[in-house]
């Protein structure tokens, strides 16, 4: 039996390559798209969003507006799981002793890189030095920039060996890091839980490798394939 809008209850949708192009809302404002969530929504299917922005970010402020978000909606890679109306759902930051090891690795590599805190993006300018600063929640997400892809391959085992991150991309040219087991699809097992709706129940679209563990987790998975 072929599944059908009925079987499902979310539509969860990334952001950057997917909805927008380098941060360009505009495509979206000036869409249909709107006006067919609305009319998914009538038929019982729900839309949010799942993002490596920031939940402070002006892109995914104006998404919410624009398309009405009202279900809970992953941030930062699954770091920070909000309601639209600012009700915080769930928080992971990076631990200390990961983010000693990140700092070693980083300055030993001397690979720029920046990082988000609670209020938001600590910029490349800043590091390493701002390694020394230890925010109040934490670190939440760093995003390191390889000079090539054979040392961006180096530093990544690194990462995920020696450091015990959560390594994943949403660009050929940059390397995202989380805590351990933090991603998108355990952002959206919190958005799940909080609409008492199973996995399965969910369709996803994304096009980058950040995605990839939210595609494989829900009932509809689909890569986004960006246009040549």
């Amino acid at each position: 039996m072929n599944p059908s809008v009925s079987d499902y209850k979310l539509l969860a949708l990334d952001v950057d390559g997917t909805l927008v192009r380098n941060g360009d809302v505009s495509r979206v404002a000036e869409s249909a798209m709107p006006l067919w969530l609305m009319a998914l929504r009538e038929l019982g299917l729900d839309t949010t969003l799942a993002t490596g922005r920031h939940i402070h970010s002006s892109v995914v402020q104006t998404l919410i507006r624009l398309l009405q978000i009202q279900a809970p909606l992953v941030t930062l890679n699954g770091a920070e799981v909000w309601r639209p109306n600012g009700e915080l759902l769930a928080r992971h930051p990076v631990p200390t002793a990961a983010v000693r090891g990140l700092e070693r690795l980083v300055t030993e590599e001397k690979v720029p890189c920046l990082g988000f805190t609670v209020t938001g993006m600590v910029p490349r300018e800043d590091f390493p030095s701002a390694f020394r600063y230890q925010p109040t929640q934490g670190w939440l997400k760093f995003v390191l920039f390889p000079e090539s892809k054979a040392s961006g391959e180096g530093l990544r085992q690194r990462l995920a060996a020696e450091v015990g991150l959560e390594v994943s991309s949403s660009a050929e040219d940059n390397i995202e890091v989380t805590q351990a087991g933090v991603h998108k699809a355990s952002g959206l097992a919190v958005v799940c839980h909080a609409l008492c709706i199973a996995p399965e129940q969910v369709i996803a679209m994304g096009d980058g490798e950040n995605d990839l563990p939210m595609l494989r987790s829900v009932g509809l998975g689909f890569r986004v394939i960006p246009p040549l």
